[in-house]
């Protein structure tokens, strides 16, 4: 499941990273709309204290309509699916500022850089669960993809041309830091000078 990858490629991932509530109204009751349903997903996510609305460094959490019609199923419905924890966020701390440390790291890293063409896309605007900066990485040996989002959270994929057997590599880290983020970009530059690919990838499961 799409919730799922991004748990599932950090470190000691949880057995079970994604929560499921299906919410249904009666057989007798009319077909709602799209838009009523999901109006009800936010209300939802907000009224269990899981989503607050308009919070977009809550939880990951996305809702999929079942049936739109009494041929399909007895009853019209949603599913609910619930993701990945991210950090509390302080309340003096806007989740914006943070964003924009990251955006600065990945700047001024990629300004420092001379191995790789690079690509930055940021600040991006970020809905719900879309990025928030986009960093695309090509050199001779490796091609890697940074992907931050509201949480703070990373998500990397990496690629060694030199190596087209060993497929794609995938990783990620909650709670990122700017240090860090910039401690993970020197890793893989260092794979293209030859090193093995750090510890925090690990290759991407077949599906």
């Amino acid at each position: 499941m799409l919730l799922e990858q991004p748990v599932l490629a950090g470190n000691n991932p949880p057995d079970k990273p994604v929560w499921h509530c299906s919410i249904h109204n009666h057989r007798d009751d009319p077909l709602l709309p799209d838009q009523q349903w999901a109006q009800i997903a936010v209300a939802f996510a907000d009224g269990v204290g899981l989503a607050p609305a308009g919070d977009r460094a809550s939880v990951r959490w996305v809702a999929v309509r079942h049936a739109d019609d009494r041929a399909s199923a007895p009853d019209d419905r949603i599913a609910t699916f619930v993701g990945m924890p991210l950090r509390d966020q302080p309340a003096q701390e806007p989740f914006e500022s943070r964003d924009l440390e990251l955006g600065a790291a990945l700047g001024a890293w990629s300004e420092a850089q001379t191995l790789f063409q690079l690509e930055l896309l940021g600040p991006l605007d970020a809905p719900g669960m879309d990025p928030t900066w986009l960093l695309r990485v090509v050199g001779h040996v490796l091609q890697a993809e940074l992907v931050l989002f509201y949480g703070p959270h990373v998500d990397v994929s990496a690629f060694r041309s030199t190596r087209p057997e060993d497929g794609l590599y995938v990783g990620g880290e909650t709670d990122i830091t700017p240090s860090r983020l910039t401690e993970m970009l020197d890793e893989l530059a260092a794979v293209e000078e030859g090193d093995a690919m750090p510890n925090w990838l690990r290759p991407a499961p077949d599906y």
